[in-house]
């Protein structure tokens, strides 16, 4: 299978999941009060943590060391290895969430009674899901990937519709549980599978991923205070209805962050098996491709912002508009994610760790430093600017590491990206007309298509087979 082709793979999956997620989270905050929607994204959020928190890296680890391991046969015992030791670790997780549980107020209030048991339980499934769902890739197995997590989708909203008129916060929970327990079957099959007259035995690799694993974990804990909405936290301090806004702005950017980022998944294991000359005229070739779609996809979506949050989520959620504008241009910053998982891939992970460090205290500061004065604004322009430095350190290094190669198309392709960023920017503040903005950005989409064309830039047909 081609790059090209494992991209279109796994962006079937990752695109399904992100507008699956929005018309869930759209059914959300149209039948939750605020409060209550908000109390929900942040118990998702500590989901998350929980995750990173118990999985040691391990998820990280497969996409890099199975490509390699299949190679040797040595597949089984590394799998087993793995898994008990996710076991463990989210036995002694579960064990320190009761501890923060019986002393954080706020979320004793939110998780009373039998609600704590259903909220443990989704974390359970939910952490091994996750971690079958990471060998899968590693396996390459984006086809099945996309197809499962098509019906886990589909199954989430068809039981949500169902049960909208007496949907709550805990009953969302039991759902996901439930489906979670299918997909660990699911895959758990499929683990199987691909043993049958295996021999199991130790692996000569397991010291070397042990120490990339470290690596990974760290810069998992660090990085998870930068891409995984930690500024939420800061916005918990005004109240729910902020979270709840909040939320809603960076649930649409975050589309465009998935967008962004549909390759990240595929190009480690990618990477990690060819050569090296390969890899970097791979990696260019991916650059380009992104700043291609993302200037398509600002010229179209932030101008219409306003009609997305109406067709989605209410007029109630109009002040979200902006935040969520600055969100978006935020997330375009991911255009760099090819440059970041090349590091990965020829062992410079500690690079990534030193600037996902630098990027967490920043963030953490300037979130403390403007949330107090200037509320959500304050912290999703924060959020935006660590996020810009971050990517772009990364492109930067890449291109030092000569991982990169800037030619004639890479300049164009990056200037056109940019004056359609700021042509999408200005069209959202000369007309308050919803029809005005659509066809506009509509003329401002053509003029980019025409633009490539005169130039002859044509990225998608020249990624190598």
């Amino acid at each position: 299978m081609s790059l090209l082709q494992k991209i279109l793979s796994n962006s079937v999956a990752v695109l399904s999941t992100s507008v699956g997620r929005i018309i869930l989270l759209s059914i959300l905050a149209r039948n939750l009060e605020q409060n209550e929607f908000g109390q929900y994204s942040l118990l998702i959020w500590f989901g998350e943590l929980f995750l990173l928190l118990t999985n040691l890296g391990i998820n990280g680890e497969f996409n890099k060391y199975i490509p390699e391991l299949r190679k040797s046969g040595d597949v089984s015992f590394y799998i087993i290895k793995r898994l008990i030791l996710i076991l463990k670790s989210t036995l002694i997780g579960i064990g320190l969430f009761y501890i923060l549980y019986f002393n954080v107020s706020y979320i004793h209030d939110m998780l009373k009674g039998i609600n704590v048991v259903y909220y443990v339980i989704y974390l359970i499934t939910y952490s091994f899901a996750m971690s079958f769902r990471a060998y899968m890739k590693g396996y390459e197995r984006y086809k099945q990937l996309s197809l499962i997590e098509l019906l886990f989708l589909l199954s989430v909203l068809a039981l949500t519709i169902y049960f909208k008129n007496d949907l709550d916060l805990y009953l969302i929970l039991i759902i996901l549980s439930i489906l979670n327990v299918f997909l660990i079957l699911y895959y758990f099959h499929a683990v199987i599978s691909e043993y049958k007259g295996e021999v199991i035995k130790k692996s000569c690799q397991l010291p070397k991923t042990r120490n990339y694993t470290q690596y990974i974990y760290a810069t998992g804990i660090v990085s998870f205070f930068v891409w995984s909405r930690t500024e939420i936290y800061f916005v918990s301090k005004i109240n729910f209805s902020s979270v709840a806004i909040y939320s809603v702005a960076i649930t649409i950017s975050g589309v465009i962050y998935q967008i962004t980022n549909l390759c990240s998944s595929v190009l480690l294991p990618h990477f990690s098996g060819i050569t090296s000359q390969k890899r970097i005229s791979e990696n260019t070739k991916v650059t380009k491709w992104l700043l291609v779609i993302m200037a398509i996809i600002g010229i179209t979506s932030i101008p219409n912002i306003n009609l997305f949050i109406d067709l989605l989520f209410g007029k109630e959620y109009y002040s979200a508009e902006s935040i969520t504008i600055v969100l978006i241009i935020g997330s375009f910053s991911m255009i760099c994610s090819s440059s970041s998982n090349y590091l990965l891939s020829i062992g410079l992970s500690n690079i990534n760790f030193c600037l996902n460090l630098i990027a967490a205290f920043a963030l953490l500061f300037l979130c403390q430093l403007s949330y107090k004065s200037f509320g959500l604004m304050g912290i999703s322009i924060s959020k935006a600017t660590v996020i810009w430095f971050i990517s772009f350190s990364t492109f930067y290094i890449c291109y030092l590491k000569k991982g990169l190669i800037i030619d004639h198309e890479l300049v164009v392709c990056m200037t056109v990206f940019f004056v359609s960023l700021i042509a999408a920017s200005y069209l959202t503040v000369i007309t308050d007309s919803k029809l005005l903005k659509l066809i506009l950005s509509v003329l401002g989409l053509a003029t980019t298509l025409l633009i490539y064309k005169l130039l002859n830039i044509n990225i998608i047909n020249k990624v190598e087979k």
